[in-house]
């Protein structure tokens, strides 16, 4: 009788993590102590090696003979050959970007690819590259049989991160992948969060969260692709709408308090122009802007036009009619309060306008705003508009004559109606309808100066009675 007894190896983690290193950073090899040279071996020439194992464990087995004359004995097992290692995939890396809102362009960024959640492997992406990129990750081993799941090695989570100031314009959306070997098959995995999944999938979990099984393209390499969504912004402006008048007030300034809470905790920033175009020139103080608890940024000793203020506190702005006030680079999360105040007394509030093309809902309580910024590459637009005061007079006339004895009264009178700075419409007539009333409506109450109007009422002479 001859028996076999057979047993399965397979690579640790540690060495799996030490071979992808190895690949990304071929230098790395001689830094290695002679002991680990002696079981990772590494063929080839510089640009294209390649990396096998040898066991570093000699296997021993030990029997007993119960045949008579027999006893305990032993016997080693031979080593196999090095063998190449199978758990070490290209994973391929692509930066794209989304911008909807201004021209601001995609600029070479530095990625970090994270392990872990922390920070592994950086690359630069650029245009030279096409923002496209390669490293070499390690892969987890496991298995599934009848249902029952077996780790042999438990991989890592792969993402990214970025770095440098230009991260501020933009919000960098990426899944979390954890490459797989199940049942030897490449296998991409999906983080899906602490909470396991509902509906149908498969899923497993790994730690403490839980993974969905996703797919392979034909390339068959693993892809982690990164897309940087242009940071959304607020617009407010201002409209004032004349109602049958020629009297305005262009340098009418109107005051909102605003109160941005950044969902990084990061400084909020803002600037005011003369419309809401991007090549709208900057509103100085000198034209009429009032800001109070904001600082204007200043380089090389000039103001740039744009200001900022910590995040979660309020700062006033007064400005003018027809200006855009741009809150800008608000993160998806970022909570905001806009509220008109002190509203002077030549013009009323109306309404706000709310420009919904990204179906946004934020909560309108007469002339406050209370909102969130809940999608990226969204520009939240608000536009209070408030109308100037008009006034009506109503005309009573009274007649002493006991109750028209003598039938002497006209069909009608002529009234006139005159303002301190202009005539209001004149010549109105009131007819005897069993009323004698009058309402002179759409009466402008403030001049171009914003003095009060004083309205005089004067009769036509009516033959046969005195004022």
């Amino acid at each position: 009788v001859i028996y076999k007894v057979t047993f399965e190896c397979w690579p640790s983690q540690e060495t799996l993590d030490l071979i992808a290193d190895l690949k990304n950073n071929p230098d790395l090899y001689d830094t290695l102590d002679e002991d680990v040279k002696t079981y990772l071996i590494r063929t080839g020439s510089e640009g294209n090696y390649s990396y096998t194992l040898r066991t570093n464990t000699t296997a021993t087995i030990s029997f007993v003979d119960t045949r008579p004359g027999g006893g305990e004995g032993s016997d080693t097992y031979v080593n196999p050959s090095p063998v190449p290692t199978q758990a070490t995939e290209t994973l391929a890396l692509t930066k794209t970007w989304e911008n909807e809102l201004d021209g601001r362009l995609s600029s070479p960024v530095t990625i970090n690819v994270l392990k872990d959640d922390e920070v592994w492997y950086p690359i630069e992406l650029n245009e030279g590259n096409d923002f496209k990129g390669q490293t070499f990750i390690s892969v987890g081993i496991m298995t599934v049989h009848d249902g029952v799941v077996t780790f042999k090695t438990t991989g890592h989570d792969f993402s990214f991160g970025e770095l440098g100031s230009d991260v501020y314009n933009w919000e960098l959306k990426s899944p979390i992948i954890h490459p797989m070997l199940i049942n030897g098959d490449l296998t991409i995995l999906y983080r899906e969060g602490k909470t396991a999944p509902t509906g149908s999938g498969t899923y497993y979990k790994i730690g403490e969260y839980y993974y969905s099984v996703g797919d392979i393209d034909a390339s068959g390499l693993l892809k982690l692709t990164a897309t940087n969504e242009r940071r959304s912004w607020i617009d407010l402006s201002k409209t004032v709408e004349y109602n049958n008048t020629t009297t305005t007030f262009p340098d009418q300034t109107f005051t909102f308090d605003i109160n941005v809470t950044d969902a990084n905790g990061e400084d909020v920033w803002f600037s005011v122009k003369e419309s809401n175009s991007q090549d709208a020139a900057f509103v100085t103080e000198e034209m009429g802007l009032a800001i109070v608890n904001a600082t204007a940024e200043i380089r090389d000793g000039k103001a740039t036009g744009y200001y900022f203020v910590k995040s979660g506190e309020t700062f006033t702005v007064s400005m003018k009619a027809g200006w855009n006030l741009r809150i800008t680079n608000l993160p998806k999360g970022s909570t905001y309060t806009i509220e008109e105040k002190n509203i002077d007394s030549k013009f009323e509030f109306d309404r706000i306008v709310v420009d919904n093309t990204a179906n946004y809902n934020p909560t309108i309580t007469d002339k406050l705003i209370d909102g969130e910024i809940e999608s990226t590459n969204t520009a939240y637009k608000y536009n209070y508009v408030n109308k100037n005061i008009k006034t009506e007079i109503v005309v009573t006339k009274k007649w002493e004559d006991n109750n028209n004895t003598y039938n002497n009264r006209p069909g009608n009178v002529v009234l006139h109606l005159n303002g301190t700075t202009e005539a209001r419409q004149p010549n109105k007539v009131v007819v005897d309808n069993n009323t004698w009333t009058y309402t002179f409506t759409d009466l402008d109450v403030y001049d171009a100066n914003g003095n009060v109007i004083t309205y005089t009422l004067t009769e036509d002479t009516v033959t046969g009675y005195n004022r």
